[in-house]
């Protein structure tokens, strides 16, 4: 009996003895920076769901994004930087940015970066389109 009991204790000592995993798994910091270096001012970005908010031109906007793959969105005001109510389109990158986890990545916005207008599916570059946006009637008044 001493020696079942001497063994359970052995047993007993050996599991309470082992190392055990305790660090938590850390997510990588996962960023998107967008960066105006167009000749427009942007209302807004949104990528997969997660908005950067307004851009002047120059400004650069970092967010902390959740990995995933999606086009970016941007709100631009027709014509020049507007008084208040202004109007504005919706537009988006004519490629999917996929983003995976730690990544840092970098989207540079430039007159000559492809663009799809969103209402009408047409294609431009970011010049073009700002230099004579669609004159539809699917403009979004705001203010």
């Amino acid at each position: 009996m001493k020696k079942l009991l001497m063994l359970a204790a052995i047993f007993a000592l050996v599991l309470t003895a082992c190392p055990t995993d305790t660090t938590e798994k850390t997510k990588k910091e996962t960023t998107l920076t967008i960066s105006n270096n167009s000749n427009r001012e942007i209302r807004s970005f949104t990528w997969n769901g997660q908005e950067g908010g307004n851009m002047e031109v120059g400004d650069t906007n970092t967010i902390n994004i959740e990995p995933g793959s999606s086009y970016i969105y941007f709100m631009v005001y027709r014509g020049a930087k507007p008084p208040y109510p202004y109007w504005h389109r919706k537009i988006r990158t004519s490629e999917v940015i996929s983003i995976i986890e730690g990544d840092k990545k970098i989207f540079t916005l430039l007159n000559s970066t492809i663009i799809i207008d969103i209402p009408t599916n047409k294609t431009y570059t970011f010049e073009e389109w700002a230099a004579n946006p669609p004159s539809d009637g699917n403009w979004i008044h705001g203010g």
